[in-house]
C-alpha cells in the first residue's frame, strides 16, 4: 500500500508526467522518428491482425522471402503489455505503452532507493532521473530497448529484498517472473547487461560480506525465467543459430562495433546537442545538476553501494566506447557471444541507471545544506524537462492513416508478387514529408498493407537469405541481378535512379520510380531438370549466365545433373497463401519439382495429397518438393517443433507457479482461521 507520505510524491510525479507528455496527451500528436515507423509499428500491426484471426504470428511472409516472426525477439509477440496493440489502434496503444513504461521506470527506482535506505525525496529524484533521462526518452521509439530497460530497477529491488528477507523462495520466484518479462520485452542485449549488473553486485557482496546467497537467488530465478519464457527462448535460439548473427561466425567486427560511443560523446551526459544532436544511439543525457548530486554522494565517506555504482558507471562507459578502446576488440575476439550483438552504446543504460541512484544517494548526504540540494534538484527538473522535449519530434497521428501513390499502385496490383528497393533508394531517407517518406516503403512498412518486400529492415534475418541478396547485388547491377530477382518473384523495383535495361519497364514515374521486371517468375512454378553441386558453388552458379531458373532447380549434393522430360506440360495455381500455410494445385505430365520461392527454414512441412513428403532446399535458399505426374494438391504448413517445445515448457511453468501461489493462499487462510 502507498503510505500517506508517499502520496504527495506520486501526485508530484503525475504532474511532471502529464507536463512532459502533454504533446501526445492533448494535441493529437505522436512520436514518429526512428524505428517506430519502419519496424515496430509494422510488427505490431501485423501481429495484431494475425492474433485477431486466431493465429499465433509465427511466420512473416511479407519480408525477406518469408522469415520467422515470433522467433524474432524484437517483435515481442509474447510480451504481456503488447496486448494493448491488439485492442486499440496503434497511435492510442503507443501512447499508453509509453506512459505505462515511463511510470514503471520511476516507480521501480523510487522503491529501490527506499529499499537502499534513502529518504522519500531522494528516492523521488532518482526515479525522475531514470524515467526522464536522455537514454530512456530517446529510446521511446525503439520499443524493445525502451521496454526492457525499465525492468532493471525492479530486478535490483527484488534481489535486495530477497537478501534481507526470510521469505526468499517467493521473492526468488518473483525475480524469475521479472527476468522473464524483461526477456519477453524483446531486447536480449539489455537483458544480458542487466544480468551482468546483478552478477557484479553478487561479486561485490561475496567479497565484502563473504556470502554467496545472491548467486543462489540469481541462479534459481534465472532458471525459472528460462522455463517461463521458453516459448520465446527456444525458437529464438534456433533463429539466432541460422541468422546473420550465427552464420558462419556472427557479425563481423565492423558491424558489431557499429555505434560505438566516441570519446567526445561523453559530453552527451551533460550536453546532448554538443556534437551529435540526432544520434539517438549516443544519447545518455542526465544534466549538470544530476552530476553535481553524484559528486556530492561520491565524495561522502563510506557506502559500499556507492563504490559499486561508480564501478558500474566506469565499466559501462568503457564498454559503450566500443571500438574506441582496446577492451572491446579483445572481448569480441575472445568471447563468441559478443559477435552476435552490436551497438556497444546500448550499455549506456547502465551508466544512466548508476547516475540516477548515485544522484539520489547524493541527496541523502547530511553535511551538504538542504537548500543547495533543493536548488540542484530544481535545476535537474528544468534540465531534464526542457531538453527531453527535443529528443522525439511529434506529428499528427492522422498521418498513420494515409499512404501515397506508389503504395496505392502496388496495392491495386493483383497476384501478390514481390517488390524490391534498390540500395541507393533505401539509403536515401532524407525526406521531410512523412507520407512521402512512408510511401517509399522503407524497412517493413509494407507489412501494414500486406505487400511483399523481397528485403526489409531487421537486425535478425535468415543468414542464407542475406547471403543470397548480397551476392545477387554484389555490383549493384540490376541488369545482371535480373535472374536472382526473377527467381525471387520480384515483379516491381523501386529506384530513385533510372534503370537503363530492356529487362525493366517504367510503370510509375516520380522521384522514386517503379519499374516492372519483364522476366519475373511466379511465386511457384514447375521444373523438370535438377542440378546438384556443392553448397559453396551454388551461389556462383545461380548468379551466372548459365543458370535458367524457369527450367531447372539447384540442390546441394555431389555434382550431378538430372534431366527431366523436355516437352513437359504443367500448371501451378496457388489456391491459398497464408502466413503459415500455402496450398498449391499442380497439374504436370511428367515427374518434376515444384519450386516455391519462399525461404527454406526448419519447421515447414510439405504434404502431397495429404501424404508427408520431403522439402528440399532449392536454389540455395528456397523450397522445392518432388511431385509425380498427374494432378496433385501440395500443402506447405509451418509447424515449428521449437515453438511446440517452448510452449509446453512455458505452460507447465505457469501451472507450477499457479500451484505454488494457490498453496501459499491456502496456508495463509489456515493461519487466519487458527
Amino acid at each position: 500500500m502507498i503510505s500517506f507520505r508517499e502520496r504527495k510524491y506520486f501526485l508530484f510525479f503525475f504532474v511532471l508526467f502529464v507536463g512532459f507528455f502533454y504533446k501526445i496527451l492533448f494535441t493529437g500528436k505522436i512520436y514518429y522518428t526512428g524505428d517506430i515507423l519502419t519496424q515496430f509499428k509494422p510488427w505490431m500491426v501485423y501481429a495484431a491482425a494475425e492474433i485477431k484471426t486466431g493465429n499465433v504470428p509465427l511466420w512473416n511472409p511479407y519480408s525477406y522471402g518469408g522469415t520467422p516472426f515470433a522467433a524474432n525477439m524484437q517483435t515481442a509477440v509474447f510480451y504481456p503489455p503488447n496486448i494493448i496493440f491488439q485492442i486499440l489502434p496503434f497511435p492510442a496503444a503507443f501512447r499508453i505503452y509509453i506512459l505505462f513504461h515511463i511510470f514503471l521506470a520511476w516507480l521501480f527506482t523510487f522503491y529501490l532507493m527506499k529499499e537502499m535506505g534513502a529518504r522519500d525525496s531522494s528516492s523521488f529524484i532518482a526515479g525522475v532521473i531514470y524515467a526522464f533521462n536522455g537514454y530512456t526518452v530517446s529510446r521511446i521509439v525503439f520499443l524493445s530497448v525502451f521496454a526492457a530497460s525499465v525492468w532493471l530497477p525492479a530486478e535490483f529491488l527484488i534481489l535486495l529484498k530477497a537478501l534481507k528477507s526470510k521469505d526468499k523462495k517467493n521473492l526468488t520466484i518473483l525475480l524469475g517472473i521479472i527476468f522473464a518479462l524483461q526477456f519477453l520485452a524483446g531486447h536480449p542485449q539489455v537483458v544480458f547487461y542487466s544480468i551482468l549488473f546483478l552478477l557484479f553486485f553478487a561479486c561485490f557482496r561475496a567479497l565484502s560480506a563473504r556470502r554467496l546467497d545472491a548467486f543462489c537467488i540469481l541462479g534459481l530465478s534465472g532458471i525459472l525465467a528460462a522455463f517461463l519464457s521458453a516459448v520465446q527462448l527456444i525458437p529464438s535460439f534456433e533463429f539466432v543459430r541460422l541468422s546473420v548473427r550465427g552464420v558462419p561466425s556472427g557479425l563481423d567486427y565492423g558491424m558489431a562495433s557499429t555505434n560505438s560511443l566516441p570519446w567526445t560523446g561523453l559530453l552527451n551526459f551533460v550536453n546532448p546537442f554538443f556534437k551529435y544532436p540526432q544520434k539517438w544511439a549516443y544519447s545518455c543525457y542526465v544534466g549538470v545538476a544530476a552530476f553535481f548530486l553524484v559528486c556530492v554522494g561520491a565524495a561522502s565517506s563510506g557506502g559500499k553501494i556507492r563504490r559499486f555504482l561508480i564501478f558500474i558507471f566506469i565499466i559501462s562507459v568503457l564498454w559503450a566506447l566500443g571500438s574506441n578502446t582496446f577492451i572491446f576488440k579483445f572481448i569480441y575476439r575472445s568471447i563468441p557471444f559478443f559477435r552476435m550483438v552490436r551497438f556497444p552504446a546500448t550499455a549506456l543504460f547502465l551508466s544512466v541507471f548508476s547516475v540516477s541512484l548515485l544522484a539520489g544517494l547524493g541527496c541523502d548526504v547530511k553535511n551538504v545544506p538542504d537548500k543547495l540540494k533543493a536548488a540542484a534538484a530544481l535545476v535537474m527538473f528544468f534540465e531534464l524537462f526542457s531538453t527531453g522535449q527535443k529528443f522525439n519530434p511529434a506529428a499528427s497521428d492522422k498521418f498513420f492513416k494515409f499512404y501515397g501513390g506508389k503504395t496505392a499502385f502496388l496495392i491495386q496490383r493483383k497476384g501478390g508478387d514481390r517488390f524490391f528497393l534498390t540500395r541507393e533508394t533505401d539509403d536515401d531517407r532524407a525526406v521531410s514529408d512523412i507520407i512521402q517518406w512512408r510511401d517509399d516503403l522503407h524497412g517493413n512498412i509494407n507489412l501494414c498493407y500486406g505487400l511483399f518486400n523481397a528485403a526489409g529492415e531487421d537486425p535478425m534475418r535468415v543468414g542464407r537469405f542475406s547471403v543470397f541478396l548480397k551476392r545477387a547485388f554484389l555490383n549493384k547491377d540490376l541488369d545482371r541481378a535480373n535472374g536472382p530477382l526473377s527467381l525471387l518473384n520480384v515483379r516491381y523495383v523501386l529506384s530513385k535512379n533510372e534503370i537503363e535495361s530492356d529487362k525493366y519497364k517504367l510503370v510509375f514515374p516520380g522521384r522514386v520510380k517503379i519499374y516492372e521486371n519483364k522476366n519475373c517468375l511466379p511465386r511457384s512454378f514447375f521444373v523438370a531438370t535438377a542440378v546438384k553441386m556443392k553448397d559453396e558453388k551454388i551461389m556462383d552458379y545461380i548468379t551466372g549466365d548459365s543458370f535458367f531458373p524457369a527450367s531447372e532447380v539447384v540442390f546441394e549434393g555431389r555434382d550431378e545433373k538430372i534431366k527431366g522430360a523436355t516437352a513437359i506440360k504443367n500448371e501451378c495455381e496457388i489456391l491459398k497463401y497464408e502466413p503459415g500455410k500455402v496450398i498449391i494445385n499442380v497439374k504436370n505430365s511428367h515427374t518434376g519439382y515444384l519450386v516455391l520461392s519462399d525461404t527454406f527454414y526448419p519447421g515447414w512441412r510439405a504434404y502431397i495429397d495429404g501424404i508427408k513428403t520431403q522439402i528440399y532446399r532449392a536454389d540455395y535458399v528456397f523450397r522445392a518438393v518432388k511431385v509425380p505426374s498427374g494432378e496433385h494438391t501440395v500443402k506447405f504448413i509451418y509447424e515449428p517443433l521449437s515453438y511446440k517445445i517452448g510452449q509446453a515448457f512455458t505452460l507447465l511453468t505457469i501451472a507450477f507457479i499457479f500451484l505454488l501461489v494457490l498453496k501459499r493462499v491456502k496456508s495463509e487462510e489456515k493461519k487466519v482461521i487458527k
